[in-house]
C-alpha cells in the first residue's frame, strides 16, 4: 500500500487529485445530498461534456501541440445534429453519423494542416477555428433546430444503474485503453517528446498526426453529442467556452504543454476540477457579479499546484 501510495505521490496527477479531493470534500459540505445517486447522475450528466473535450484536448497536447478549434468544432457538429434531426430514430441515427464523420474530418483538416502543411499548431487549429464557426453562422444564424425529446431524455435514462453520460465517457475511456495497446499510442508519446527524433527514427510523424487528429475529433464529437442533449437545440455559440477550459484542464492534469508526457486519466481529473469549482460557486451562494472572478482566481491557484511541482530548481534560479 505504501509503494502504491509513493508511486502517486510522484506521478505528475498527484496534484490534481489532490485539489480534487479537497474540492469534492468542500462540495460534500455545502452541497446537500451530494453523495445520494440523483446528485451523481446530475453531476455526471453536467460535466461529461467538458471531461470529453479534455480528453479530446490531452491528444493534441501530448503530441505536442494544441487545438484551439475544439470549440467551434463542437458548435458545427451541434448545429448539424439540431438541422437534421427529426421525430424518427433514423433521422437521429443518420444525424449522429454524420456528426461524428464531421468530427474525424475536422481533425483529420487539424492534422493535415499540421502534419503536411508544417503550419503551427496553435496557428492552424485558430484557423481552422474560424472556419468552423463560420459554416456553423452559415448553418444556424439564429439559435434552433430541433433536437427529438425522446433522444436528449436518453441522456437523462440510466441503464444498468449507470447514468447515459456516464456510459459515453466510459466509451471514450476504453477506446482510449485501447490506443494505448497499440503502437499509435507510443508514437503519439514519442512525436510529443521529440519530432525531430521520432522523424529520425523512422516513425511516420505525419501520419501520427493525422491519425491521432482524428481520434481527438471522435471525442469531439461525443462531447458536441452530448452538449446537444443538454441544450436540446443548435446554438453558434454554444462550444465557444470549452476551448480554453479544456487547454486549462488539461494542464491541471498533469500533462505537460510541452507534449509527450502526461496521462489521459489527470485530463479527465482536470475537467472534474473545474466541474467540482462550479459547484462551490454556485452552492456557496457567491454573487453573480463575483463568480467569474473568484473562479479565476481558483483557476490560476489549481494552475500553481498542478505547474510548480514540474518546475525543476534550476528553471526557478535562472528565472530569479
Amino acid at each position: 500500500m505504501n509503494k502504491i501510495f509513493r508511486q502517486v505521490k510522484n506521478s505528475t496527477i498527484f496534484p490534481v487529485l489532490a485539489v480534487l479531493l479537497l474540492l469534492i470534500i468542500i462540495n460534500a459540505i455545502i452541497q446537500p445530498r451530494f453523495f445520494g445517486f440523483v446528485a451523481f447522475r446530475i453531476n455526471s450528466a453536467t460535466f461529461t461534456p467538458m471531461i470529453l473535450v479534455a480528453m479530446s484536448q490531452a491528444i493534441a497536447i501530448l503530441l505536442g501541440g494544441i487545438d484551439l478549434s475544439v470549440g467551434s468544432a463542437i458548435t458545427l457538429i451541434n448545429v448539424v445534429l439540431a438541422s437534421m434531426m427529426r421525430d424518427s430514430s433514423v433521422s437521429v441515427i443518420g444525424a449522429l453519423a454524420v456528426g461524428l464523420l464531421i468530427g474525424i474530418g475536422i481533425g483529420l483538416v487539424n492534422g493535415f494542416t499540421i502534419g503536411v502543411l508544417k503550419l503551427p499548431a496553435m496557428v492552424a487549429t485558430f484557423a481552422t477555428s474560424s472556419i468552423w464557426y463560420g459554416i456553423s453562422l452559415i448553418i444556424m444564424p439564429q439559435p434552433g433546430g430541433y433536437v427529438p425529446p425522446f433522444f436528449y431524455r436518453l441522456y437523462k435514462k440510466v441503464f444498468l444503474f449507470l447514468p447515459a453520460p456516464l456510459i459515453l465517457i466510459i466509451i471514450a475511456l476504453l477506446i482510449w485503453y485501447v490506443i494505448t495497446r497499440r503502437p499509435l499510442f507510443r508514437y503519439i508519446m514519442a512525436v510529443g517528446g521529440n519530432e525531430a527524433a521520432a522523424d529520425a527514427a523512422g516513425i511516420n510523424v505525419i501520419a501520427v498526426k493525422l491519425k491521432a487528429f482524428a481520434l481527438a475529433g471522435v471525442f469531439t464529437a461525443l462531447a458536441a453529442i452530448a452538449v446537444t442533449c443538454q441544450a436540446a437545440s443548435g446554438d453558434a455559440s454554444i462550444g465557444a467556452p470549452f476551448t480554453l477550459q479544456s487547454v486549462a484542464a488539461v494542464i491541471v492534469g498533469g500533462i505537460a504543454f510541452s507534449g509527450g508526457r502526461g496521462r489521459m486519466i489527470g485530463a479527465v481529473a482536470g475537467a472534474l476540477v473545474f466541474g467540482f469549482l462550479t459547484n462551490v460557486v454556485f452552492f456557496a451562494n457567491i454573487p453573480s457579479l463575483y463568480q467569474e472572478l473568484i473562479r479565476g482566481l481558483i483557476i490560476i491557484a489549481a494552475l500553481g499546484v498542478a505547474i510548480l511541482p514540474n518546475l525543476k530548481p534550476s528553471s526557478l534560479k535562472a528565472g530569479g
